[in-house]
C-alpha cells in the first residue's frame, strides 16, 4: 500500500474536485418550439399524462382570476394573448366574456393541436412566437402575456416590445418577474416591465403577485407582478 502523504491527497483532491458550474442559460423561444410532448417535466404540478395536458388543468389557478380582475378595470373588445400554449387564460377569458374577440400565439406545434380541440371554436390560436407577430398594426386593444416575455433574451426583449406595442392600440397586461435589471433566477429572465412600458408612452399601474395568487412559488411570491400599461 502507498503511503498516504500532504502530496499525494493533494494531487488526488486536484484531480476529482471539479469546479462549479455554469449558471444555466435561461429557456428561450426555442425550448418552447422543441420541448417535446413526452418531456417529463410538469409546469403545473397536476399529474397529469403530459406537460400540455397539465397546461389544460391548469385553467383554476388562482392566479389567472386576478387577470379577469384586471382586464374588467378598462373596455376592450379584441385580445391576443401571446405564450398562450393551450389557451386556460382565453379559455377563462371565454367564460366572462362571451362576445370578445379572443386570439393566441404559442410557438409550440403540440400545445397548438391540443388549443384547438378544447378551446371553443370562437378562440383563434395560431402557431407563432411573440418576436414577429401575423398581425397588423392596432389589431388588438390588449395584449396579454402571462409568464411568457421571461424567455425573451436581454438582447431581443426591447424588439419584442416594440412589436407588443406595434400590434395593440389600448394596452399591455404583463403578468412575470420583476427586478430593477434584467437578471437570471433559475431559468428565466426577470426584469423592469414598468420601465420598458413607460418608455413607450404607457401610463403603468402594477400589483403584487401574492400567496393568494401563487403561493405553490416563493419566486413568484418574491419577484411576481402584474403590470398593465395603458396607452
Amino acid at each position: 500500500m502507498k503511503k498516504v502523504t500532504k502530496k499525494t491527497v493533494k494531487k488526488v483532491v486536484k484531480k476529482t474536485t471539479k469546479k462549479p458550474s455554469a449558471v444555466a442559460k435561461p429557456q428561450s423561444v426555442t425550448y418552447w418550439k422543441k420541448r417535446p410532448i413526452t418531456d417529463e417535466d410538469r409546469d403545473w404540478g397536476y399529474g397529469k399524462e403530459n406537460w400540455v395536458q397539465d397546461y389544460v388543468a391548469s385553467v383554476a389557478h388562482p392566479h389567472r382570476a386576478k387577470i379577469i380582475d384586471i382586464l374588467k378595470t378598462f373596455d376592450w373588445s379584441y385580445l391576443l394573448e401571446v405564450g398562450c400554449c393551450t389557451g386556460p387564460n382565453l379559455a377563462l377569458i371565454r367564460e366572462h366574456w362571451p362576445e370578445k374577440a379572443l386570439f393566441g400565439i404559442e410557438p409550440n406545434e403540440d400545445a397548438v393541436q391540443t388549443a384547438k380541440e378544447v378551446l371553443s371554436p370562437n378562440i383563434h390560436v395560431h402557431l407563432g412566437t411573440f418576436n414577429k407577430l401575423p398581425f397588423a398594426g392596432d389589431f388588438v386593444d390588449v395584449i396579454l402575456a402571462d409568464a411568457t416575455l421571461m424567455y425573451a433574451a436581454k438582447d431581443e426583449i426591447n424588439d419584442v416590445m416594440d412589436e407588443l406595442d406595434r400590434v395593440t392600440r389600448k394596452a399591455i397586461l404583463i403578468v412575470d418577474r420583476f427586478t430593477e435589471k434584467d437578471s437570471t433566477e433559475s431559468h428565466v429572465w426577470s426584469r423592469n416591465y414598468a420601465k420598458l412600458l413607460s418608455d413607450r408612452g404607457y401610463v403603468v399601474k402594477e400589483w403584487p403577485v401574492t400567496e393568494e395568487d401563487w403561493g405553490t412559488s416563493k419566486n413568484w411570491v418574491k419577484y411576481g407582478k402584474y403590470w398593465l400599461g395603458i396607452k
